[in-house]
């Protein structure tokens, strides 16, 4: 993907938006666009899906906290990106309902596309089966493609519309994208145990309830307060629990991370992705320079196309909105690590991170940084 199918749109306004797609469908010609938009932009509703709906390619991505464009994050404006070649485009409404049986046969075309070479996953941060839908994506294609993808939606923690589609903007929902876009993709996370292997005893997908059969919360508030030297309680929680994430064990791969969001009526640990029961988890910790040799580890990896031309490369760089906020004013180190070579760069601050690389098992990440390398 040259340069020039890459869009920044800094001017807020849904108007504009359509202006820069038709401007930029008259001179590229793409066969289908990918849309990552700020959900701060607060763009109207019932315009954004009028627009959608009338597009005349196929169209894919959603709204999240932040974008990457560059060596910058932003927390308003779009990245439109036109695709050269046609993508596959499959919808999955109603997700946090849906039987795990009816989701093989939203994948049966793909099989029909036998130059499909990635395929892209934007879900709703905030449905309750996004782990049973990676879950069964990888049932269903195992390592045959590489995946990249993200969780969308508002840091507001309320459920909102956010996933682009040519149906308009839907909640609850995942839009997954076959496209023969060649690359190589790579993620790591940079984070370390401080305590743990800890059962996981009561759970119910993204909520954790107990662990060793003592209350999770209580277990987790306990080790934390040892190690930070603070009091932890229900007004402090947010601010303290992006720095303590759990990692769950995998056998012969690196912890998968969870991030704490919040505690529920209850008083359980709510967090982005599921816990599943009988699991082993610790309680993890970072550093700055930790998370940025981490990006740096999964760029090494993420940035190797077999194409050496510049121009004939572009970088996709998802990135956790929780490395933002521990990261603060480093946050631009970062970026600058993942793109050595000065490549363009578009991308996401997540609530979520979405990939495998053929390699190994794929997962739904939090506070991990997913480079993809694309020619």
């Amino acid at each position: 993907m040259k340069a020039e199918n890459i869009r920044l749109i800094e001017e807020l306004s849904v108007d504009t938006l359509s202006k820069n797609i038709d401007l930029l469908i008259g001179e590229t010609k793409p066969e289908g666009l990918i849309i990552l938009a700020c959900d701060e932009n607060q763009y109207n509703l019932e315009q954004t899906n009028e627009l959608l709906r009338n597009l005349s390619v196929p169209v894919f991505g959603g709204t999240f906290p932040g974008i990457i464009f560059g060596g910058k994050e932003y927390t308003k404006g779009t990245i439109i990106m036109g695709l050269e070649e046609k993508p596959q485009v499959h919808i999955i409404k109603n997700l946090s309902n849906l039987d795990k049986d009816e989701y093989p046969s939203s994948f049966q075309n793909f099989e029909q596309e036998a130059n499909c070479k990635t395929v892209f996953v934007f879900v709703d941060g905030f449905s309750q089966n996004n782990s049973k839908l990676i879950e069964m994506l990888f049932i269903s294609f195992g390592l045959e493609y590489n995946f990249i993808g993200a969780g969308c939606g508002s840091l507001s923690m309320n459920p909102t519309p956010c996933i682009m589609t040519n149906e308009g903007l839907l909640s609850d929902a995942a839009v997954i994208a076959g496209s023969k876009l060649n690359g190589a993709i790579g993620m790591k996370h940079g984070w370390q145990s401080i305590a743990g292997p800890i059962r996981v005893t009561g759970s119910e997908k993204n909520t954790l309830i107990s662990l060793d059969f003592n209350p999770a919360y209580e277990v987790y508030k306990k080790i934390i307060e040892e190690h930070s030297g603070k009091k932890v309680n229900r007004e402090n929680f947010t601010q303290l629990a992006p720095l303590y994430p759990v990692g769950i064990t995998k056998l012969g791969t690196d912890k998968i991370i969870r991030d704490p969001v919040k505690i529920d009526e209850q008083g359980n640990i709510v967090f982005l992705g599921d816990i599943p029961e009988g699991t082993f988890i610790h309680i993890m910790a970072t550093t700055p320079d930790d998370l940025i040799n981490a990006a740096k580890e999964a760029m090494e990896t993420g940035t190797n196309c077999k194409s050496k031309k510049s121009e004939d490369r572009f970088i996709l760089f998802i990135d956790c909105i929780s490395r933002l906020f521990l990261l603060e004013e480093r946050f631009r180190e970062e970026l600058a690590v993942i793109n050595p070579e000065g490549l363009p760069v578009a991308g996401t601050l997540s609530l979520g991170e979405i990939a495998n690389n053929k390699k190994e098992y794929l997962e739904l990440y939090n506070m991990t940084a997913v480079v993809g390398c694309f020619q």
